[in-house]
């Protein structure tokens, strides 16, 4: 259902923590007067999702959100991924909330408009889970920060950080039905998917269908603070839609 430009019955959650392996406190890290979970938030607004929210366990993020009007849930430390982050989410708020689009702090580059043909897709075809997808270039391909996809038929058969044939790049954004998330949030890792890094794998071992939307470009995902830095002088040089 929409009310003026908004999905009302949309909900767009931003996991965020400062623990990484990668790339340390990585939310917290400044462009112009920003963070990167600013900007991402920023991006989020955009959409015609009707809630943007923070989720973290963190009690420093939390006072970051607080300190710069961005609503925020307080979440587990236990969680696994970013997607049971979401899962406790939609536990907490009401049950108006029918679809839910786990965006990833380290996508800030990502276009609203992008989420707004998820959302559709899920209200028009009934898909249980709808990501991203983009043409892989051939210095994506080699790296490892970069999830692969083999895509068929509307749906993604497998995904890798590994090269794969024919591939597709992932954008690592995904809107669930609101009952599969709620499914989702109660599945334990995989040997494939901790082994991948990739909770996905997990979903698909469980017999779950992942659909697709194919988009333009890969945008720049902050996984490093090569990634970060890139990001950071483009945005001072006022060249952050070139990235």
């Amino acid at each position: 259902m929409t009310i003026g430009t908004k999905y009302t019955d949309s909900m767009v959650v931003i996991p965020a923590r400062l623990q990484s392996r990668r790339f340390p406190r990585k939310p917290l890290q400044m462009a112009g007067n920003n963070s990167l979970l600013q900007h991402t938030h920023h991006q989020a607004r955009k959409s015609r999702a009707s809630v943007v929210c923070v989720a973290s366990a963190d009690p420093e993020i939390q006072d970051h959100c607080g300190r710069n009007g961005i609503a925020w849930w307080p979440t587990s430390q236990a969680h696994m991924t970013g997607t049971h982050r979401c899962a406790e989410v939609l536990e907490l708020v009401d049950g108006s909330v029918g679809i839910v689009i786990n965006w990833q702090c380290d996508e800030p580059l990502v276009l609203p408009e992008w989420i707004d043909l998820m959302i559709e897709k899920i209200i028009q075809i009934g898909a249980d889970i709808v990501t991203l997808v983009a043409s892989l270039s051939a210095p994506a391909a080699e790296n490892k920060n970069v999830a692969k996809v083999v895509v068929s038929d509307d749906r993604c058969m497998w995904f890798s950080r590994l090269p794969l044939y024919d591939s597709k790049a992932h954008i690592g954004i995904y809107a669930f039905r609101s009952e599969i998330l709620r499914k989702l949030g109660k599945m334990q890792r995989t040997n494939l998917s901790r082994g991948e890094s990739l909770e996905q794998l997990a979903w698909l071992e469980a017999g779950y269908k992942i659909s697709y939307i194919e988009v333009d470009h890969l945008p720049l995902a902050i996984n490093t603070p090569h990634d970060w830095k890139r990001f950071a002088d483009k945005f001072d040089q006022q060249e952050i839609n070139r990235l």
